[in-house]
């Protein structure tokens, strides 16, 4: 019996520990994205839907663990400077702006975060005469990678669902647009 307990604990002993990498505190990075799908609808405009846009952008957030779990909080802004329409085209820029306020709750394998998310959003459409803005609720996943003590990489996917208004040259003139605007985002971030 000696033997065996000697046995086990020397195996175990030679079994490597995974690493498990504390995900608490406060962070920033910087995110590069892809509009994946973007439809803005009503009745007095038709349809629109992005063709091309690729927001870059910045977050600050901050997560607390329980063991695997990890929750907190996180603020993202992006920006493309230069968007495309499928079948239309604008005389000037069309430039796009996102905001997303967002709860995170995640489950540590280690190394790696896998985490889900909701989100208040805010996106605008501008040529800089006209604008199209919209708010509303995103759900979303994201995976997060601990490449090092405090630096972080990552992707993160966001489906939103919003409802907003068509302004020109300052005055409303549709309102109850529909907005559809998904992203997939590639993130870095240096934790503190």
């Amino acid at each position: 019996m000696k033997t065996l307990s000697a046995v086990t604990l020397a195996g175990l002993a030679l079994v490597p520990m995974q690493v498990q990498a504390d995900w608490s505190g406060f962070y920033f990075g910087a995110s590069a994205g892809n509009v994946t799908e973007g439809k803005i609808g009503d009745s007095g405009t038709g349809e629109l839907e992005v063709d091309k846009a690729y927001p870059g952008g910045l977050f600050l957030g901050y997560q607390q663990q329980s063991g695997r779990l990890v929750f907190g909080g996180e603020y993202a802004i992006g920006i493309a400077g230069d968007i495309d329409f499928k079948d239309r085209e604008f005389q000037n820029k069309v430039a796009y702006g996102e905001g997303d306020l967002k709860a995170r709750v995640g489950y540590s394998f280690g190394e790696i975060l896998a985490y889900g998310l909701v989100s208040s959003t805010a996106v605008v459409f501008t040529d800089g005469d006209d604008e199209l803005s919209a708010s509303g609720l995103g759900i979303g996943f994201g995976v997060d990678f601990a490449a090092s003590r405090n630096l972080i990489v990552g992707f993160e996917y966001i489906a939103r669902d919003l409802e907003g208004e068509v302004i020109e040259n300052g005055f409303q003139t549709a309102d109850d647009v529909d907005f559809d605007v998904n992203s997939f985002t590639f993130r870095v971030s240096y934790k503190f």
